[in-house]
């Protein structure tokens, strides 16, 4: 369990990125203005479907590597790219997932091509994060079970936003992987609420309410996105 007990500056998070680097640096940039007393999570997501899944994972690296306070979950498109390394059938449900758009991004034709540092990325992303009544989540939790956190698949793959079980009791729900509308995020934000969607489909511009990045500034309860134009 990754559990960070304390922290100074803003506690923030961004949604699923899926290759949209622009907004995304812009965001961060712009938006944000990150500093390096902040904490930022990023919720997973970071390839597939939009058009600069390398450039986004360049760009997270090199903001760890500039000592900014970066947390990365994993999401389930860096999960499907790690296993279309292994097997044939997970190779072409992860192309149909938008796959194909990472090759490119990287000019290879085959995931086992993409260099050894981004794979070390994805191996390495983890599961959840906590900070204080804050859980950072790709997907969600079991609620069937006497530990949800024991139950990776459905951290990065589940749709069930009720997290009822009685180890969330008081605690706040920060989550992605399905497509929120914009109005959405910022209703659960005004109201405080336990379970918090901060994923706005930015690979999306066409979905109604979405084609935006969003990140949540946690600490004074403000929400900050960019169009993907």
């Amino acid at each position: 369990m990754q559990i960070q007990e304390s922290m100074s500056g803003r506690l923030l998070a961004i949604g699923d990125i899926h290759g949209c680097y622009g907004p995304l640096r812009e965001l961060v940039e712009d938006k944000l203005q990150l500093t390096s007393e902040d904490t930022l999570v990023f919720i997973g997501d970071y390839i597939d479907r939009g058009p600069q899944s390398r450039d986004v994972l360049d760009y997270i690296i090199k903001l760890r590597e500039s000592r900014y306070k970066i947390i990365t979950l994993k999401g389930n498109h860096e999960w499907m790219l790690l296993k279309a390394r292994q097997e044939d059938v997970h190779l072409i449900n992860w192309l149909y997932n938008g796959g194909h758009k990472t090759l490119d991004s990287f000019n290879v034709r085959h995931p086992d091509m993409i260099p050894d540092p981004y794979i070390e990325f994805c191996h390495n992303l983890e599961m959840f994060h906590q900070v204080g009544p804050f859980i950072f989540v790709h997907a969600g939790f079991n609620n069937d079970i006497d530990d949800p956190f024991s139950d990776e698949h459905q951290m990065i793959w589940t749709r069930q936003e009720d997290c009822s079980h009685p180890l969330f009791a008081g605690k706040i729900i920060i989550h992605g992987h399905t497509v929120n509308s914009i109005s959405d995020l910022q209703y659960r934000m005004n109201t405080r609420s336990g379970i918090i969607n901060i994923d706005t489909g930015c690979v999306y511009p066409h979905k109604s309410g979405c084609g935006v990045l969003s990140a949540v500034d946690l600490t004074n309860w403000e929400l900050f996105s960019v169009s993907n134009k």
